[in-house]
């Protein structure tokens, strides 16, 4: 596995918990996945259970994200995950 790959889970779960700073399951997942880090260890494979409730482009179906897109609860999922992405994207 890269270093590279690795870096990816911890810098997509630092994107989640600046995103939904409320989030349990999000903090404790950066939490571990850097634990995982410090200690030499990968941060993946996942199970796609665990990722339906850390993983923010997985979750764009729901309020939370939405909210923290500045979005309507009546946005679509397709309009959250632009709205995430371009999020993500602009480094915030």
């Amino acid at each position: 596995m890269s270093t590279r790959r690795y870096q990816y889970t911890v810098s997509n779960l630092a994107f989640a918990t600046r995103t939904t700073p409320e989030n349990a399951a999000v903090a404790a997942k950066a939490k571990w996945a850097k634990e995982q880090r410090a200690s030499g260890q990968y941060t993946v494979p996942s199970k796609i259970g665990d990722e339906k409730q850390h993983n923010l482009f997985l979750r764009c179906d729901c309020a939370e994200v939405r909210a923290a897109c500045s979005l309507p609860d009546g946005a679509s999922v397709i309009d959250t995950l632009g709205s995430l992405r371009a999020l993500k994207d602009s480094g915030k």
